[in-house]
């Protein structure tokens, strides 16, 4: 059940931040190896051996660090600096520990190899205090910053974000004279002012920040520049807080069915209604299948999805909704009719239909052995009290 609570977890967090995160998805971390303009400096990065992507997220889950390391393998992710010679072989200038938890996400090289930087962490991109990296001659570290060492903390509330990261950058540079690295720093953006989506951001809008790479420290940036991204960030907030009010009405209202036949509308009431219903909402997960209208182009499908649920062997709980009552007991009665008593024991079914269908469906269901429970939309469902504290505080 704890793998079922990542993916419910992930999912929850997408559908209810404030600031709507994007699902995302991140392959393991491999040894890489990134060179100077001329190729003649590289820098190889060898990760923390992690057992599996699954093993780290389950420790995540469970606050046990360091998350999901490999018996045996390296514990700390290093990098090594090396030159090539005039006789072509790589010679070895510096080797180092990382202070990244796993890896760094991405390194930029100097033209002659003088500084290396790095860029935030694997599986947590703009967290934590190694967001950028700045490296001397002899690997020493330079600085190292955090996202709110040159962001305020409403821009980075602005920003967009995943499951996992913030959305915060573009492509780094240092100045071919060895003496600047600038950002890409995302400006985050509303697409449409009159659209009821949540922002999103515009992969071509950015705003630059330098440091001097001998010192690491801030250079001025152009005040014109960014008071427009300034500007961009109000907007966005604005927009995020209008959307934490309607997800708290949300969460804190009675739910009741869709008011239209919207098949999108009728698998999120079936998500939340089942969230709401039972008692385990951290880890217990259900499919949500619709039932289309029969004279739908697009009917059969949904009509395959019913059998399949239902032909499941190893599922724990679906819950299904229709856009015609009536042709859902038809389709019902006709999908179990061959079953063997007791052939759905070990299913829990919630289904979303008020009377008199409930009770057809009740009496063609209780011979499967299936658990039944009713949704009513015409019903008010309350919020779970502890759900709806994990969800608002």
């Amino acid at each position: 059940m704890l793998r079922a609570l990542i993916i419910i977890f992930g999912l929850m967090s997408a559908l209810l931040m404030p600031s709507v995160a994007y699902a995302d998805s991140w392959f393991p971390a491999q040894v890489e190896t990134y060179f100077s303009e001329d190729k003649n400096v590289r820098v190889t990065v060898t990760p923390r051996q992690l057992e599996d992507a699954l093993a780290y997220f389950e420790d995540k889950v469970e606050e046990r660090e360091p998350a999901g390391q490999k018996a045996g393998g390296n514990d700390k992710a290093s990098m090594l600096l090396e030159r090539k010679t005039t006789y072509g072989e790589w010679q070895t200038v510096w080797k180092r520990t990382l202070p990244n938890d796993v890896a760094p996400v991405s390194v930029l090289l100097s033209r002659t190899g003088r500084y290396v930087a790095s860029f935030d962490n694997w599986h947590s991109m703009g967290h934590g205090d190694n967001v950028v990296v700045i490296y001397g001659p002899d690997g020493n570290v330079i600085r190292s910053l955090r996202l709110d060492d040159f962001l305020p903390k409403s821009y980075i509330a602005a920003l967009p974000r995943s499951v996992s990261s913030l959305r915060w950058s573009g492509q780094h540079r240092i100045s071919k004279d060895e003496t600047t690295l600038t950002l890409e720093v995302t400006v985050p953006e509303v697409i449409d002012e009159n659209s009821d989506s949540p922002p999103r951001e515009n992969p071509k809008a950015f705003v630059e920040i330098s440091f001097d790479l001998a010192t690491g420290t801030m250079l001025p940036i152009d005040s014109v520049r960014w008071q427009w991204a300034l500007s961009a960030v109000e907007r966005v907030n604005a927009r995020n807080w209008e959307w934490e009010q309607k997800r708290k009405a949300y969460l804190t209202s009675p739910l009741l069915g869709p008011s239209s036949n919207d098949e999108g509308d009728w698998h999120q009431y079936l998500r939340e209604a089942f969230l709401r219903i039972t008692a385990d909402w951290k880890e217990d997960s259900t499919w949500t299948t619709v039932l289309r209208l029969p004279t739908a182009a697009d009917y059969k499908p949904s009509r395959k999805w019913i059998r399949e649920r239902l032909q499941d062997t190893y599922g724990d709980n679906v819950a299904f909704a229709t856009l015609s009552p009536s042709n859902f007991i038809d389709v019902l009665r006709k999908e179990v009719a061959g079953f063997k008593p007791g052939r759905l024991n070990h299913l829990t079914i919630y289904l979303a239909l008020e009377e008199p269908y409930w009770n057809e469906a009740l009496q063609i269901l209780k011979p499967t052995g299936a658990k039944l429970v009713q949704i009513d939309p015409a019903k008010p469902i309350p919020q779970n009290p502890e759900r709806l504290k994990a969800m608002i505080d």
